[in-house]
């Protein structure tokens, strides 16, 4: 069967095993809020940094829009400067001036073509700032994606377990439920099996203790015919009576009889016995929880002691009529005596007499041959 103290060691180790598995859950949730704190921090950043990113884009757009006007402006007003110094080189015809114009549209020319370099310059730097922040949006939307994606990983996380942790404390709640039930169960059924025997224990030391009192009460009866035997045999053998082997024959019988019920008085002793060390482990536990009962072995001996107040009234009544009667028989037997002894020896003395018989079955007169015995 199931043993409580099994259970409760078992049960310990469950609970043993769901604090170490608390504990674990408990390291891992840990670990993914610091994971996602962390993931949280640089997504921060990220956006900080996009957001920086973003703003000096906006700039660099507005100073290069700037710029780009600017170089428009330089461009078409060098390009109307160099128009109008050809228009008025063919114009004019004096040497001095053409040397003029010409210097002048040589440096028109040069400053275009600084223009036109510093805006080419200008123009690739743009372009290659736009590749950069290009390259660093994807970088950071992939760095974005990632962290997101790991923030979200740590939430299921945490959140799968907090159901595993749900799981195990209502599994093992469940099972502290169930070996509670069961507990009960064996409480119960422990109670119930000591009452049940209680009662079995009852009936049979009772039916030992009232076996033990009639055996007892037979060596009883056994002595008393023993003694009856005993006198008869010695007034056949004093009357040279034919019967004494019967009696003598009838003594040994008795005897062997009387052996063999103190082997059984043994034989029931020996059970009695047995059964109270079986009991006392029911007894102890019906003690323990308080359970009010009398004991069998308390029980026998009120049931004996009523029955020996009962016995000892009756044989009181009947003594009181027996002195009487025994007393007027003592007074004929001497009245005989005194007229004829050996006559009235013979007649009325004889083993089968009844003023013999009921002489050796009166109470005084076994008890004076008790004590010759």
């Amino acid at each position: 069967g199931i043993n409580a103290e099994y259970m409760g060691n078992q049960f310990t180790e469950i609970f043993a095993t769901l604090a170490a598995s608390n504990k674990a859950t408990l390291a891992l949730k840990q670990e993914k809020r610091r994971l996602k704190q962390r993931c949280e921090t640089d997504l921060t950043s990220v956006h900080a940094a996009i957001a920086k990113c973003d703003a000096a884009d906006v700039l660099a757009l507005k100073e290069f829009a700037e710029y780009r006007d600017n170089s428009n402006n330089a461009i078409a007003e060098n390009d109307a400067q160099q128009t109008q110094l050809w228009t008025d080189m063919v114009k004019n015809k004096y040497t001095t001036l053409l040397q003029d114009i010409i210097a002048t549209l040589r440096q028109k020319g040069t400053e275009r073509h600084q223009l036109m370099n510093e805006r080419i310059a200008r123009v690739d730097k743009e372009e290659m700032r736009k590749v950069e922040y290009q390259q660093f949006l994807e970088v950071v939307a992939h760095h974005k994606k990632a962290l997101e994606l790991t923030i979200e990983n740590c939430d299921l996380a945490v959140k799968c377990i907090g159901i595993f942790e749900q799981i195990m404390n209502s599994v093992c709640m469940a099972i502290g439920l169930w070996r509670d039930i069961v507990r009960d169960e064996l409480y119960n059924l422990r109670i119930s099996v000591h009452k049940e025997h209680l009662g079995y224990f009852r009936e049979l030391y009772l039916c030992i203790g009232n076996l033990l009192y009639k055996k007892e009460k037979r060596i009883e009866e056994i002595d008393k015919q023993l003694r009856r035997e005993h006198i008869q045999l010695e007034f056949c053998i004093e009357t040279f009576d034919a019967s004494a082997k019967n009696h003598s024959d009838m003594k040994k019988e008795l005897v062997a009889l009387r052996a063999e019920t103190e082997e059984e008085i043994e034989m029931l002793k020996a059970k009695a016995e047995a059964a109270l060390e079986e009991f006392l482990e029911s007894e102890e536990a019906l003690k323990e929880e308080g359970l009010d009962f009398v004991h069998p072995a308390v029980e026998f001996q009120e049931i004996a002691m009523n029955q020996r107040d009962k016995i000892v009234s009756y044989k009181a009544q009947f003594h009181k009529e027996e002195d009487v009667r025994i007393a007027a028989e003592r007074e004929e037997i001497r009245r005989q005596v005194a007229i004829s002894p050996s006559k009235s020896l013979r007649l009325h003395a004889t083993p089968y007499s009844p003023v013999a018989t009921h002489v050796a079955n009166s109470p005084k007169r076994q008890l004076e041959y008790s004590t010759i015995d």
